[in-house]
């Protein structure tokens, strides 16, 4: 066994375990159902999904089903959770209704992606590992269990409370939500189809408003229900609030990086402020680039242009290594460029591999 599933099994038992304490805390005062607590069925079944799947899909070494058993998982527990609680009132149903049509939608834009992409790249270093691509899956098992946990929790609860202002507040801040979320998938597809937008970032529509309007309609509407199920949580039920704070920190500090935009020419050299010398950078390149536009090629030892992410193409110039956790440079740009924005540190080398990990890496 190498040291990259090594660590893979390590991981393992850690995903499991948080799991756990999630299953026991959303548990107290819930309800019971064959002599356990439901909200504890309800993450056990979301971890046995994914390695029901995982197993078909180790032997065939696909991904194609990944996504779709993540928006699956969402709405049968959820419809579970629904029928199973004695206690069905409008605040169970309202949360059953606004769950499932957000994983249908998911579920349905992310299957026609991959379907229509064929194959998912990220995972092509990690179908061949056994214990790796078991983590992705079980991953996702816990990322679909914070994430619903808000709504599973009051479901199950055995506190019931009449439909009341938080509620409808909660169906109107997920609305607000999932129409931002909507329009703005939708407003990049087009751009993304238009040929003659190759290389640029959309900065029309919601998106003029907003960087990432999709991440924010994304957290709104996880904060929508968590305001929906508030009125029935107590005690450790509580815990279901970590709901909107887990998309948020996923969005926002984990899948999502934060961005921020480069001058390609810096604006101490005349650069402009115009579409065509700017590019969407992570904020640690960005910060390392400063003012550069060369560097020195570390194997030649001459100074070297810099990479311009708007005239050169990636491939021609970098690779991922085998394991996706470091880039190479292929060219003396690529190279220059790689030890000018120091691409390679340990703190990034080890980000991406969990991220690898996650499934979320290398990026497509």
């Amino acid at each position: 066994m190498n040291k990259v599933d090594r660590d893979a099994l390590l991981i393992f038992p850690s995903l499991v375990l948080l799991g756990l304490g999630l299953a026991w805390a959303g548990s107290q005062g819930g309800v019971q159902v064959w002599g356990m607590p439901l909200f504890g069925v309800a993450i056990g079944l979301a971890y046995f999904i994914q390695w029901a799947v995982f197993f078909p899909s180790l032997l065939h070494q696909t991904e194609k089903f990944f996504d779709l058993t993540g928006s699956l998982t969402y709405i049968s527990i959820t419809l579970l959770l629904f029928f199973l609680s004695p206690g069905k009132d409008a605040r169970s149903f309202l949360l059953l209704l606004v769950v499932v049509i957000w994983a249908v939608r998911l579920g349905t834009f992310l299957f026609g992606r991959i379907h229509k992409d064929g194959k998912d790249d990220r995972f092509d270093t990690i179908k061949p590992s056994f214990f790796r691509f078991l983590n992705v899956w079980t991953l996702q098992g816990l990322w679909v269990s914070l994430t619903a946990a808000a709504a599973w929790a009051a479901i199950s609860s055995t506190t019931r409370a009449a439909f009341d202002v938080l509620a409808a507040a909660g169906l109107l801040i997920w609305a607000l939500g999932f129409v931002v979320e909507v329009v703005a998938d939708s407003q990049k597809s087009r751009f993304n189809a238009n040929p003659a937008n190759k290389g640029k970032f959309i900065q029309s529509g919601l998106w003029s408003l907003s960087r990432h309007p999709n991440y924010l309609g994304e957290i709104v509407l996880w904060v929508g229900v968590a305001v929906m199920a508030l009125p029935v949580l107590r005690g450790w039920q509580w815990v279901g609030l970590i709901s909107p704070v887990f998309v948020a920190v996923l969005l926002t500090r984990i899948s999502g990086i934060p961005l921020t935009l480069e001058h390609i020419i810096p604006r101490v050299a005349g650069g402009a402020d115009e579409e065509e010398n700017l590019w969407v950078s992570c904020r640690l390149c960005n910060e390392f680039k400063g003012v550069q536009t060369e560097a020195i090629d570390p194997q030649t030892g001459r100074a070297t242009p810099l990479y311009n992410p708007r005239a050169q193409n990636w491939e021609r110039h970098f690779a991922w290594s085998d394991d996706g956790t470091e880039i190479i440079g292929l060219s003396d740009i690529g190279r220059a460029t790689v030890a000018a924005l120091s691409l390679n540190t340990e703190f990034r080398v080890r980000s991406r591999a969990i991220w690898v990990e996650a499934g979320h890496h290398p990026p497509r």
